[in-house]
């Protein structure tokens, strides 16, 4: 190789060595990009807190009661349980702010008329309206209420957060409220909202539709499979029935006039005076007499005369009151007894019962938030994770590059130590010439 040459080939070298060298630096700094953002993953990942179940424990108050007849003149329970929610403070002193349930009769029934049942028909529409005629003579026109189901509640046990019913596959929510599954008219799923009963089970509330071609035939949708009800007659009762899985349930309702419009006091009658010797859900009527209303049995309604004595029951309502008050403690630091001063200024001294109580609804609120916060995590993790794994496959990558850039620099350097040598051979072989 003659001397011109071995210089050209040492410096083309030597260009090639500097470009390994430049592209090692590179790969290094790419190397420490991919470190540094690895290290701001993991320190994601150690930042991120790890959510915590609740405990029952938390989920548990004292409840302070007392029962008595002394405050509530107007409730026709008698006796009437009262729940302490809490003792406050006000400019004028202490206040106890008490709930209760007073229980009210909405309408009652009496033995004191009795007459006939008399059906009228009119000839043109064929429509049936109903008079009473008291023993007095006193006559009075009544509306007939139809027993008419409105809802029914289903059970059914899930597998793997969905359900099979019927041959239609119901899905869960992320938040376990609502089942969603086949589809309607307007190519939308389904979707109805569940309660979790806490043993593994989940109930659903569906609504009861009439066909209007048949205003008896009533049916239920359920997720696109309309089932009709079963009426069973010697109950009166209506059932949905059997569907692969569910059990047979049982339809509650309401008794409504033809125009569909129901009397509240009808909803509070007694299952014995709606369904006297196995008549139940049969029709009644109702009349009023001045401000009062009366009701026919569905036996009467039958028999076409009536002599009513039942009663409408008693409706609770809800109530909450606050009362100047007085308390002693016990050792424990627990109220003990609590002393009130009603509206007309005499004091009442009771001794509080205490018990402990589970809020299962929060309780239950708490474990779906929990279950929601632990996928969340979960899925972070797997995210960090994903993504760590991705920048070391890119690390391995640049490491073997960088291995190869090692290995080619180390053939240029011996390429180049041999190219040296021969050009000292013409530089020896030159000056030897022409010393």
């Amino acid at each position: 190789m003659g001397m011109a040459a071995s210089q050209a080939r040492f410096l083309s070298l030597t260009a090639r060595k500097s470009n390994v060298e430049y592209e090692g630096q590179q790969v290094n700094q790419q190397r420490t990009a991919l470190a540094n953002e690895s290290a701001n993953l993991y320190n994601k990942l150690t930042s991120i807190d790890v959510p915590t179940p609740p405990t029952t424990s938390d989920y548990y108050e004292t409840v302070y009661t007392f029962t008595t007849s002394e405050l509530d003149s107007t409730s026709q329970s008698g006796s009437t349980e009262y729940t302490l929610n809490n003792i406050y403070s006000a400019p004028d002193g202490l206040y106890a702010n008490l709930s209760y349930t007073s229980y009210q009769w909405e309408s009652a029934l009496t033995r004191a008329y009795s007459g006939l049942i008399d059906p009228i028909t009119d000839a043109e529409t064929g429509e049936t309206s109903y008079s009473v005629n008291l023993a007095n003579g006193s006559t009075y026109d009544a509306v007939e209420y139809h027993y008419e189901p409105s809802q029914t509640e289903l059970t059914f046990t899930p597998s793997e957060g969905s359900v099979n019913i019927g041959g239609v596959e119901f899905t869960f929510d992320q938040y376990g409220r609502t089942i969603s599954g086949g589809v309607d008219s307007a190519g939308q799923p389904y979707t109805y909202d569940v309660v979790d009963n806490g043993d593994g089970t989940y109930t659903m509330t569906l609504t009861i539709q009439k066909e209007e071609e048949n205003q008896d035939n009533y049916t239920v949708n359920i997720g696109g499979t309309v089932l009709n009800l079963e009426y069973d007659p010697s109950t009166g009762t209506y059932i949905v029935p059997s569907l692969s899985g569910i059990d047979a349930s049982e339809v509650s309702g309401r008794y409504v006039d033809e125009s569909g419009k129901s009397n509240s006091a009808v909803s509070y009658l007694s299952p014995e005076f709606t369904g006297a010797n196995g008549l139940q859900n049969q029709p009644i009527l109702a009349y009023n007499i001045g401000n009062q209303t009366y009701f026919i049995s569905a036996e009467e309604f039958q028999s076409g005369e009536f002599a009513s004595s039942s009663f409408v029951q008693s409706v609770g309502h809800l109530q909450t009151v606050d009362y100047p008050c007085e308390y002693t403690t016990a050792a424990t630091g627990r109220y003990q007894t609590l002393t009130v001063t009603d509206e007309y200024g005499t004091q009442h001294t009771f001794s509080l019962e205490v018990q402990t109580v589970q809020d299962e609804e929060a309780y239950n609120q708490a474990m779906l938030d929990y279950e929601y916060q632990q996928a969340a995590y979960e899925k972070e993790v797997a995210d960090i994770n994903a993504k760590t794994e991705e920048l070391q496959q890119q690390d391995r990558t640049l490491e073997l590059r960088l291995r190869q850039l090692d290995t080619e620099q180390n053939a240029i350097a011996t390429e180049m130590e041999s190219v040296s040598k021969v050009i000292e051979e013409n530089i020896d072989s030159t000056f030897k010439t022409f010393a």
